[in-house]
């Protein structure tokens, strides 16, 4: 068990055709129809594909997120065809990416031309590159494509591969030189019959998932299944934290604290080392708006100071941890980053879900809560000439940390699972 563990973005309102010939060996015509605006978007051949899966691909989600986001990112909207018959559906977000947001490299890896060495032009002049991703930036997780159940996965996910970049190159996007990521992929994937050149695999950190037992239906149950050392830890960490008032904030309280929330938030962005795009918590407005209860965006007081916050979705029988805000002066003190990964899996608990997924950064920490890693690698196309020499560089210096897996069950516990 413990190998298991281990192991475990509208200026241009027009809709663009293009057709597609099929693999070798197939007479199927495929074509593909791409909007600007999910309000575009034919509502009967998005939702047909769409429905039962993630709340990511609900049309009032997207347009909230394009509606807080299109002054920093351009959206993309595509419907595969085969045969006339929509057999997938698929979102890009388009951007200006800047080489600075990567703060992760080996600088000796990075030595084109002496571009991108540390103290570089990287950190005195903004070096910006045409950037989309098929997926959302904001969330963690293979959130870009859906396809139609009974399908056959392999040709269709080809068909998409090559729809994707040419949906890209429209408009001012017209030149090559874009860097296009397929956002977190499972290990299915990788295989050569899936992914096609110039796709090529970038390694990612791991998802950190918990998956919540059957039994637990109190988090003292979840207490109880926690070794001695564990158990104290996590009974320090409420210990710290008890001076902290938590509070369910609803849409009136967003509104009311959005510039305190958007602060919070701002000093735990500056610190990651991967930075691609970052959230306008207006959004946060408008989802609590939609989504009510399933939406969670859990407020920390230390008197009447807000020093931190915890934001979390109900997708299916799963909680998305999705974005944290945290005063760093008072965190240690009272513990505040502990106590949210606690009270997540309290949420997930009292909602009975069979997933509470972390999702990136952090991961030793999160493993001592009992989260294992869950590999989602991206796949990625560099562009033209110009993007492929400079960026390509850039992005292969990158180094993953390294980090321990701890594992805080009891033995009985892992065992039985």
């Amino acid at each position: 068990m413990h190998e298991k563990l281990s192991n475990l973005f509208s200026s241009h309102k027009k809709k663009i055709k293009l057709s597609l010939k099929g693999n070798a060996g197939h007479n199927n015509l495929f074509a593909s129809s791409v909007f600007d605006s999910i309000a575009l978007v034919p509502e009967k051949n998005w939702d047909e594909i769409a429905k039962g899966n993630d709340l990511y691909f609900q049309r009032d989600y997207l347009k909230a997120i394009e509606d807080t986001h299109n002054t920093q990112m351009r959206f993309k909207y595509l419907i595969l065809y085969k045969e006339k018959q929509a057999v997938a559906i698929a979102y890009m977000q388009l951007l200006n990416f800047n080489l600075g947001n990567l703060k992760i490299f080996t600088p000796t890896k990075c030595h084109f031309m002496g571009m991108f060495s540390m103290g570089g032009c990287v950190e005195k002049k903004p070096s910006l590159f045409k950037s989309a991703a098929c997926g959302n930036m904001f969330i963690s997780g293979g959130n870009g494509y859906c396809i139609k159940q009974g399908e056959n996965r392999q040709e269709v996910f080809q068909q998409l591969l090559k729809a994707i970049p040419q949906a890209i190159k429209t408009d001012e996007w017209e030149d090559s030189n874009v860097l296009t990521l397929i956002k977190d992929l499972p290990p299915l994937f990788y295989d050569e019959k899936y992914i096609v050149k110039p796709f090529q695999q970038l390694a990612m950190e791991p998802i950190m998932q918990l998956y919540i037992r059957e039994n637990w239906f109190s988090f003292e149950d979840y207490l109880n299944d926690l070794t001695t050392k564990y158990r104290t830890k996590a009974k320090s960490a409420y210990k710290k934290s008890e001076s902290l008032k938590c509070v369910d904030l609803n849409e009136s309280d967003i509104r009311k604290y959005i510039k305190e929330l958007s602060a919070l938030y701002e000093t735990v962005e500056q610190k990651a080392e991967f930075r691609f795009a970052a959230l306008n918590l207006q959004s946060f407005i408008q989802l609590k708006k939609l989504y009510k209860k399933q939406f969670v965006v859990q407020a920390y007081f230390l008197e009447n100071k807000l020093v931190g916050f915890l934001s979390a979705f109900h997708n299916n029988d799963t909680l998305d941890a999705n974005y944290v805000g945290i005063d760093y002066d008072l965190n240690h003190q009272y513990a505040i980053y502990p106590r949210m990964l606690y009270d997540y899996i309290q949420l997930a608990i009292e909602r009975r879900v069979k997933i509470l997924s972390y999702g990136r950064t952090a991961s030793e920490i999160k493993s001592t809560v009992g989260a294992v890693p869950v590999e989602a690698n991206c796949f990625i196309n560099y562009g033209g000439l110009l993007t492929s020499r400079l960026v390509k560089n850039f992005v292969e210096g990158v180094e993953l940390p390294q980090w321990e897996q701890r594992i805080p069950f009891k033995k009985t516990v892992l065992e039985a699972a």
